[in-house]
């Protein structure tokens, strides 16, 4: 794997815990002590077309990635491959929700939806979670 950024880090086998590369991150952000929180989470698995998914990661990596690499709203963002092989999925914590609903709105978040539709064997399915508790932070 490489390191694509300052800001996002890749985690590799022996690297640094998770704890230590997003604590930065999350300084002031945290849950208080009675679960209070203002930030927001998201679960996506995308199911790409059978045999397309590779097509919809290029699509990701141009439009997505440089967007979510220059937007300080996100905290935590995590793109991986499904066990199946034409599933996707992403996990985003980001400051707050009007930070998520900010960034939905971006050009190049729209861009990717017109791009990646196509691709998609259907909507993605979407679980949103209120984080209560981020260890290391």
């Amino acid at each position: 794997m490489r390191r694509s950024s300052d800001k996002m880090r890749t985690i590799r086998p022996g690297a640094s815990r998770f704890s230590d590369l997003i604590r930065q991150g999350l300084q002031g952000r945290m849950p208080s002590a009675n679960g209070d929180t203002t930030m927001h989470a998201l679960f996506l698995k995308h199911r790409a077309k059978p045999g397309r998914r590779d097509e919809l990661e290029a699509v990701w990596q141009r439009h997505m990635k440089p967007a979510i690499d220059a937007n300080d709203g996100h905290v935590v963002y995590i793109y991986s491959f499904g066990a199946e092989p034409d599933v996707v999925g992403a996990f985003q914590i980001y400051c707050s929700k009007p930070e998520a609903d900010t960034f939905l709105q971006s050009p190049a978040y729209l861009a990717y939806l017109e791009d990646s539709r196509p691709l998609l064997a259907q909507e993605p399915e979407v679980t949103v979670l209120e984080p209560r508790w981020i260890k290391g932070g």
